[in-house]
């Protein structure tokens, strides 16, 4: 088995346990998607400030600020018929003390419910679980497939070689993408759907459209840039800048600045003694294949110490 092979099965099967481990954990253990429980009291109102969609609470005998966010079509105004000194009664997460500012999620007074959104709560709690577990599930199948579709690159050698990045930089970037659009799509589905979640709530999607566009942006720039040879033609492509295409044939010398132990700059100059193009800090395992290109086409060298000259100039 080929050490290329090995490392697609050991990736597949990490990617495997993640998914099994994913499953696992929102469908079995219910990591994160458990309904809080709540406590019921009574409260007599001390004032109420209104501001938009929202109303703030303050009850007599209770330092804690209460909110009341207009949900499910139930308006603010519903508070209005409530006056100074009542009693009412409202529910809220029972871990409410550790907030500066309390949602009652229920509030009833004299036994009539001016609104109750408990089952919302628990409706929004499964909504975020069905796009947690699409959004993951489907990320690690999409990746699991590439990883599984990917083939083995060409040997580099003296006669042709590619110089790019190594595959987990596109893999984590490539995911990173699949996942915020997947988050995006997801939160439109759910909530245009109406049966999870608010309508409102499918702003949510926008927020995630910028990852995704950064991600895919980052993707592309990454399969970009990447230094071929072959067939005796250097190519050489960088994000912003224009491709560098030159035969071997054109290059007259080449200057090798060592600049540290592990890290070089290869310089090479054409028959009118300017420079075609740089090789930056090329480490070690590049560095050998370009000076096996180097000596088997039989190309002057010059071996320099430091750091080469920022300017172009002609060499004589």
């Amino acid at each position: 088995m080929s050490k290329f092979l090995t490392i697609k099965l050991v990736v597949a099967a990490i990617l495997v346990a993640f998914t099994i481990l994913t499953v696992m954990l929102i469908f079995v253990a219910d990591i994160g998607f458990k309904p809080k429980d709540m406590v019921t009291f009574n409260r007599y109102l001390k004032s109420i400030e209104y501001d938009d969609d929202s109303a703030f609470i303050h009850f007599y005998n209770d330092e804690m600020e209460y909110r009341y966010n207009e949900c499910c079509g139930v308006p603010v105004s519903c508070l209005e018929v409530i006056e100074v000194g009542e009693q009412v009664e409202i529910t809220v997460f029972e871990d409410y003390l550790d907030y500066t500012k309390v949602i009652i999620h229920k509030l009833s007074i004299d036994g009539v419910v001016l609104f109750d959104h408990l089952e919302m709560e628990v409706k929004e709690k499964a909504g975020y679980k069905i796009i947690t577990a699409t959004v993951v599930l489907a990320t690690l199948a999409i990746m699991l497939l590439c990883v599984l579709l990917a083939k083995e690159r060409p040997q580099n050698t003296k006669e042709s070689f590619c110089f790019c990045y190594p595959r987990p930089y596109y893999f984590i970037s490539f995911a990173f993408t699949v996942a915020s659009l997947l988050t995006s799509f997801m939160f439109l589905v759910v909530s245009l759907s109406g049966v999870f979640m608010e309508k409102d709530t499918a702003l949510f999607s926008i927020v995630f459209l910028p990852f995704a566009f950064l991600g895919g942006c980052l993707t592309i720039l990454l399969f970009w840039e990447k230094t071929t040879f072959e067939d005796m033609v250097f190519v050489v492509r960088r994000p912003f800048r224009k491709t560098c295409t030159f035969s071997i044939y054109d290059v007259k010398h080449v200057e090798i600045w060592v600049m540290t132990q592990n890290f070089k700059r290869i310089l090479f100059f054409n028959k009118e003694g300017k420079i075609i193009f740089k090789f930056g800090d090329v480490e070690n395992k590049k560095m050998r294949i370009l000076l096996d290109v180097i000596d088997h086409k039989k190309l002057e060298k010059k071996i320099m110490f430091g750091n080469p000259p920022i300017t172009t100039r002609k060499r004589k």
